[in-house]
């Protein structure tokens, strides 16, 4: 039977990572935690599921799930945040698969998307730039045809490589994203750091009319067309999020880009 690792990339994060340990265990034959300098209990509590812990800096979520997925003894990788809890129909799921040695119908599969639902403030949203809820995002792969290449984004990074897929919806990761102001726009501009940084990596140009327009975008789509406006006061919040997070990446792109010129 094939074998599988679960990896999980942590920075100080006790709050949740009993919960999101717990299930990996039944499922996993063995835990990694590649870890960016935590101060708090992270380590011990690792310690309490056999988890490994590994260090290394943080400078991009790309290069970082690279790296933890070469440090996984198993072909097949199962990753997930240090805020993302799988509920028990989700584990099931996996350990059938597990025994099936990952096919489907007898049909060799790449990868497999797992339905994620999204929840800030301690409530269910529908939709936090750039997803809507729930989602699919590819958490379960084969490492020698899957990972994040250089095409990839350095934030909200996507795995490439894979010729065919499939997707696990009977149970959910649960992902407890923010629940706190401080917490949410610490993210906000550390992600926007990363993609002013993809921007110009890409070529692509800004300016203070872009800041605006794509802000202002940002916002329509966000709390209007992708529900957001159905969320209460947390879709509204949200929808001020999407409206800085377009504002601030093209506003860093543009400093780097006057940077590049002095």
């Amino acid at each position: 039977m094939q074998t599988l690792s679960c990896y999980v990339l942590t920075y100080n994060s006790e709050k949740y990572l009993d919960q999101v340990l717990q299930p990996l265990q039944s499922i996993a034959d063995e835990i990694v935690l590649l870890d960016s300098g935590s101060r708090d209990r992270t380590e011990e509590i690792g310690n309490k599921y056999n988890a490994r812990f590994v260090h290394r800096k943080f400078d991009d979520f790309k290069t970082q799930r690279n790296f933890a997925a070469s440090q996984c003894k198993s072909d097949w990788v199962l990753f997930v945040d240090s805020d993302e809890v799988l509920d028990e129909a989700m584990v099931t799921e996996v350990q059938e698969l597990k025994k099936n040695n990952f096919l489907i119908e007898g049909q060799s599969i790449d990868a497999f998307r797992l339905k994620r639902r999204w929840y800030l403030f301690g409530e269910e949203v529908r939709a936090f730039l750039p997803v809507s809820s729930p989602d699919f995002p590819v958490r379960l792969f084969n490492k020698h045809k899957v990972s994040f290449k250089d095409s990839s984004n350095l934030v909200h990074e996507t795995p490439s490589g894979f010729e065919t897929e499939a997707s696990l919806s009977r149970g959910a990761v649960h992902h407890y994203s923010c629940d706190s102001i401080d917490y949410l726009f610490s993210k906000l501009n550390q992600y926007t750091t990363l993609a002013a940084q993809d921007m110009l990596r890409k070529g692509k140009k800004s300016s203070w009319l872009k800041c605006f327009i794509h802000a202002e975008s940002a916002w329509l789509t966000w709390y209007f067309k992708k529900g957001g406006w159905r969320d209460g006061q947390v879709g509204f919040l949200l929808g001020i999020y999407a409206y800085l997070y377009a504002f601030m990446k093209y506003l860093k792109l543009l400093y780097i880009q006057k940077g590049s010129k002095s």
